[in-house]
């Protein structure tokens, strides 16, 4: 069982900021940008994982939203 009142340790934080989603989109986009012989500016790159990063924090904010305190079990949603 978790104890929510333990900070997340230091492999967890990229998962508690929602960090990870964005970096395999970035990841994904610059493999296949080099596979399709494209240059991108880190504009380009930004715009993509800021976009993914809002909605997958704005879709982790509502779910956590509608929990109650008591069923809270991730560090996610703890912070």
């Amino acid at each position: 069982m978790l104890v929510i009142n333990e900070r997340p340790r230091w492999w967890q934080w990229p998962t508690v900021l929602s960090l990870d989603a964005p970096m395999v989109v970035a990841t994904w986009q610059l493999l296949l940008a080099q596979l399709a012989a494209v240059v991108l500016d880190f504009s380009r790159i930004a715009v993509l994982a800021l976009s993914v990063w809002l909605a997958y924090v704005a879709d982790r904010w509502l779910e956590a939203v509608r929990l109650d305190a008591g069923t809270i079990r991730t560090p996610r949603h703890h912070f």
